[in-house]
Formats: C-alpha cells, structure tokens, sequence
C-alpha cells in the first residue's frame, strides 16, 4: 500500500506539534490534505502552524546552555555528522524515522536520556536549535542497530516485534503503529541500499589502484575489493528476499485505483489561507425597513 490515512498524518502533526518540529509538523498536515482536500481540521491546523514564527525564539539564556551543549557534543565521537547514507535517507530519517522513533520509543523510561538500556535516544526539539546536532547523535545511535550483513534482522526491526520487558507491550500496534513499522522497514532497506552503492564504489577504486600496483601489494587490493563484493552479494540476496509487509487495514488508499491529490505546497497554502469576509451581510438584509 502506498499511502497512509489522513488521521495516521494528523496524528504524527499533533505529536510534532507537542515535540516543537513543526517543519515536520506541516509536511504530515500537507500530506493530510492531499488526500482529503475539503477535510478542515488539517487545513485549520496548517493554518495555525503558518502563524508560528517569533514567539518560540529563545532566550539569551537558552542560547548560552545551548552553545555550551553544542560544544560538548562537538567534541564527542556519537556526533558524527549525517555521511555513510545519501542525503535523501539522512533527511528522510529526520523528517520520518527519528519523530516515529522518539514517539515510540524515547520516551525516559524506555530509550530515553535516562534509560537504562543500551539503545538511548536524545529528544529533540528545534527551538533551541540544536536539531541537527541531536538528530546525527540519534541517527549515529539508530545505525548501530541496523545489521548492514542481514538487515531484516536487525535488531531496530526484531526488537519492537516482541514484548518490551519494561513495559511489557509490543511497539507497533493498531494501524498506526503498523504503517511506522513499514516505513521504518524500507528505511533500514534503503540505508542498507546505500551502504552498498557506497561499497561498490570503494571496489571501483581499489581495483583501479591494485591496476597500477604489482605484486603482493596489487594482491592484497584486490582480496580486499574480493572481500566487499562477496560480502555486498550475501546482502544484495537478502534484501531481494520476499518479505511480507505489515499488513495495514482500514485505510481509504486500499481502494482499487486510489491517488491522492497532487497539489504542491503553493497550491495547499493558497487552500488554507482564511478567506475574507462575506460582504452581504444576512442581519443587515433581514432588517431591511418595512415601508410605511
């Protein structure tokens, strides 16, 4: 199934809302609107989020402590910046994976800051501007847990299927819960993708320059660049396994030839924008003086 329902996109808005990511906020609202255009709660809370703009700006004490966070973290191995996936994967991880992860999950008595666990995620919030800081701390964190030689058995995937003991609950449930865990699946198979693409190009130049080697130094190449292809062909088998999707009830998009409404982000702003006033006005007519 390709799309989500729109309650699945208004329920991720409110929880960016609550968390301050309202960039992200505004995609599931638009996104929302593209499949059900005359529905007015997600065009009256797009509407809403287009008005925030100064009053979340912090204050000059914020901006100390958060420079002095920025600093620490700087200077830690965990903030590596957003490399080893394409930039498409890295922004698709902030807009999409990290809210679903620390909805679920990053919560302090699960995979918080103050959990006891060894997967621990950073809440993030971008009014302080430490968004993109937290986010490669939490996509450095989440990649950890993706097995790059069996990636439908990573643990980020296995580990949410079964009963959490601190909580006793599995993750994912409802159909909510179902369609976060696809998209975290092909997430994980995309980045795994990428991991590939990238191995094949470090073949590419290992065998270039075992070319201009000889002897035991062009040998050692290109068992080297052997060992990355055998490894990428165990991978490449595994992903093209067929694996059956979670399966997703109730939704408007199970229709047979169901599309949502391609309208850009000019075109749904233009649709959310207040519309002036009425000029007749019903009290004014209603009155109308009786003739003598």
């Amino acid at each position: 199934m390709k799309y989500p329902t729109a309650n699945s996109h208004l329920d991720l808005a409110r929880w960016c809302i609550t968390n301050e990511l309202y960039e992200e906020a505004k995609s599931e609202l638009r996104d929302a609107i593209r499949l059900e255009p005359k529905r007015s709660e997600p065009q009256l809370m797009l509407r809403r989020l287009m008005g925030v703009s100064a009053e979340n700006q912090p204050t000059v004490q914020e901006k100390i402590q958060e420079t002095l966070i920025r600093k620490q973290l700087e200077s830690s191995d965990e903030a590596t910046s957003l490399t080893g996936i394409s930039r498409e994967q890295s922004a698709l991880f902030v807009r999409k994976i990290q809210p679903i992860m620390l909805n679920k999950c990053g919560n302090a008595n699960c995979h918080g800051n103050a959990a006891k666990s060894e997967f621990r995620l950073t809440q993030v919030t971008r009014r302080y501007g430490n968004h993109r800081i937290y986010a490669e701390k939490n996509l450095a964190e989440v990649l950890k847990w993706i097995d790059l030689e069996d990636p439908l058995r990573s643990q980020l995937l296995t580990k949410s299927e079964q009963d959490h003991p601190q909580q006793g609950i599995v993750v994912y449930t409802g159909y909510a819960g179902r369609k976060q865990q696809q998209v975290i699946q092909e997430w994980v198979a995309a980045v795994v993708a990428d991991r590939l693409k990238q191995d094949q190009l470090r073949v590419e130049r290992l065998t270039k320059r075992a070319n201009r080697r000889t002897g035991q130094a062009r040998e050692n190449l290109l068992k080297q660049a052997d060992g990355i292809m055998t490894t990428n062909e165990v991978q490449q088998a595994d992903m093209e396994a067929e694996v059956e999707p979670a399966r997703l009830k109730g939704d408007i998009s199970l229709i047979s030839g169901f599309e949502p409404k391609k309208l850009s982000d000019q075109e749904i702003n233009e649709l959310v924008k207040e519309k002036p006033a009425d000029p007749f006005d019903p009290e004014q007519f209603n009155n109308a003086a009786v003739p003598e």
